[in-house]
C-alpha cells in the first residue's frame, strides 16, 4: 500500500507541502513524524516482547486487552488494548497503514491534535465493541486487542482531508482515497451486521470510523487555522462568538473583535466565559464600521453564505484587512459529484427539520440552512468572487468530501513605491 506523494498539506503562505514526486513510503518527505514514530516503536516493542516470551502472551492479552465485561476492574485497558496485537499480520498491517497515513495528518494538525484524534478513534472502537457485540460475546472471555479502530480512524481522516490522493493497493493498483475508504466503510458496515463468525474486529473498525467522523465533524473543524491567528483579529458574522472566543484564548497579544448584525446573538456571546477578552461590535457586512487596514485576520464561521451581497461584503472585508492580511472562512460546501451533492442536500433538509421540531417544535426553524446552501456558490466560484474583490491568492481545503470547506484568501502585500 502506498500513495502518490503530491500536495497533501496546506501552509498559510499559500504553498503546498509534499515533494511532488510519486512515492509510497513513510510520509511526504520520506521521514516519519515524531508521534507516528513513537507509536510504531511502542507497538513494535510490545509485540517483540511477547514474541520472545519476555511478556507472556496470555498475560498481556488478559491484563492489557479490552474486555467489555472487565472494563470496571481494568479501566486502563481502554487505552492499552491498542498496543497489544494477536499476531504478526495483525501488528504488521496496522503499523504499515500508520506508517503511510499518519505522518501527513500529524504534520497538518500538529503532534498534540494528531495523538488526541488517534486515541479518541481507538476509544470509540472499544465503545462500539462494548455496545454492539451480541450479548453472549460481551463477557470476560471476549477480549479486544489491536490498534485497528484507531487506524481506521486515521484512514478516514486522510480521505476527508485529501480525498483525491492516489492510494496504491499492494503498491500496484491506484485508487483515490475517498473511494478506497468509502468502500472500506461499506464493507465494514456490512460485516458488522451480517452475523456469524467473530464480529469483534468488525465492530471495532466501525467504531473507529464513526467516532473519527464525529470528532472531525464537531470536535475540531477549524483546528490549525486558529493556531496561527495573531495581532488584530476580526470575527465577522460571529453570532455568539465561538471563533472569536477561541481565538482570544489562544492569542498572547493583540485585539479580537466580534462583529455581528444581530444584537441578541452578541448578547448571548457576552455571557460566555472569556467574553471580556473580546470587543463586541454590531456591524453590517455590507458597510463595515472599521477603518481601512484595521485587521490582520478576519475569521468567518458559517456566515459567508448568509450575506445578501457576497461581492460587496468581500470587498468590505478586503478593505478592512491590512496588506498581507488573510480571510479565513469555514462554511458548508458543495461536493463535486452530483449524486453526493443531491444526497447531502436531502440529508440537510431531513436533519434540520428534525432538529427544528425537537428543539423548537417548529420543523421550519432551521430550513434556512439548506435553502441558503442552494443559493451559495460552489467552492471554486467562491474563490473567483474573492479574486474579484481583490484577494490574491485564494485557495480552499475540502472537508468531509466537499460538504464543508475552509477558504483562505490573502490581501496582497503593498509593493514598494505604491
Amino acid at each position: 500500500m502506498g500513495y502518490a506523494d503530491r500536495s497533501y498539506s496546506y501552509r498559510p503562505d499559500g504553498s503546498s507541502g509534499g515533494s511532488g514526486g510519486r512515492g509510497g513510503f513513510g510520509g511526504l518527505s520520506g521521514s516519519v513524524s515524531p508521534w507516528v514514530l513513537r507509536l510504531l516503536v511502542a507497538n513494535g516493542a510490545i509485540f517483540l516482547l511477547m514474541l520472545v516470551g519476555l511478556l507472556p502472551r496470555r498475560w498481556a492479552i488478559e491484563a492489557l486487552g479490552f474486555s467489555p465485561g472487565g472494563v470496571l476492574t481494568r479501566p486502563w485497558s481502554l487505552i492499552t488494548y491498542m498496543f497489544v496485537h494477536g499476531g504478526f499480520w495483525h501488528v504488521g498491517v496496522n503499523m504499515l497503514v500508520l506508517f503511510f497515513f499518519g505522518p501527513p495528518l500529524e504534520r497538518a494538525w500538529g503532534g498534540r491534535d494528531f495523538l488526541k484524534y488517534y486515541l479518541v478513534a481507538g476509544l470509540g472502537a472499544a465503545l462500539f465493541s462494548y455496545l454492539f457485540l451480541p450479548l453472549p460475546d460481551v463477557s470476560m472471555q471476549t477480549t479486544v486487542v489491536g490498534a485497528s479502530g484507531a487506524i481506521f480512524g486515521l484512514m478516514l481522516a486522510f480521505a476527508l482531508m485529501w480525498p483525491d490522493a492516489q492510494i496504491y493497493i499492494w503498491g500496484i493498483f491506484p485508487m483515490r482515497a475517498k473511494w478506497f475508504v468509502g468502500l472500506l466503510a461499506v464493507f465494514t458496515l456490512f460485516s458488522s451486521f451480517r452475523g456469524g463468525g467473530s464480529q469483534v474486529a468488525d465492530w471495532a473498525h466501525l467504531g473507529g470510523l464513526v467516532t473519527g467522523f464525529a470528532y472531525l465533524r464537531w470536535g475540531r473543524p477549524v483546528s490549525g487555522a486558529l493556531d496561527r491567528v495573531f495581532d488584530a483579529l476580526g470575527g465577522l458574522a460571529s453570532g455568539t462568538g465561538d471563533l472569536a472566543l477561541r481565538a482570544a484564548r489562544r492569542m498572547r497579544e493583540g485585539t479580537v473583535v466580534a462583529a455581528d448584525l444581530t444584537p441578541e446573538m452578541m448578547r448571548e456571546g457576552r455571557r460566555r466565559p472569556g467574553a471580556g477578552g473580546v470587543r463586541w461590535t454590531r456591524a453590517d457586512a455590507l458597510d463595515l464600521p472599521f477603518a481601512d487596514g484595521s485587521f490582520d485576520r478576519v475569521l468567518i464561521g458559517y456566515g459567508l453564505r448568509n450575506f445578501s451581497d457576497l461581492s460587496r461584503s468581500l470587498a468590505e472585508i478586503h478593505r478592512c484587512l491590512r496588506p498581507g492580511g488573510r480571510l479565513l472562512s469555514l462554511d458548508f460546501g458543495k461536493p463535486e459529484a452530483g449524486w453526493l451533492r443531491a444526497a447531502y442536500l436531502r440529508y440537510l433538509e431531513a436533519s434540520t427539520t428534525a432538529a427544528g421540531w425537537v428543539l423548537h417544535r417548529d420543523p421550519e426553524a432551521y430550513l434556512y440552512i439548506p435553502e441558503s446552501l442552494r443559493r451559495y456558490p460552489a467552492q471554486e466560484e467562491i474563490c473567483a468572487l474573492m479574486n474579484g474583490a481583490g484577494f490574491r491568492p485564494c485557495a480552499w481545503v475540502d472537508l468531509m468530501f466537499g460538504t464543508m470547506a475552509i477558504h483562505v484568501a490573502h490581501r496582497a502585500e503593498r509593493r514598494s513605491g505604491d
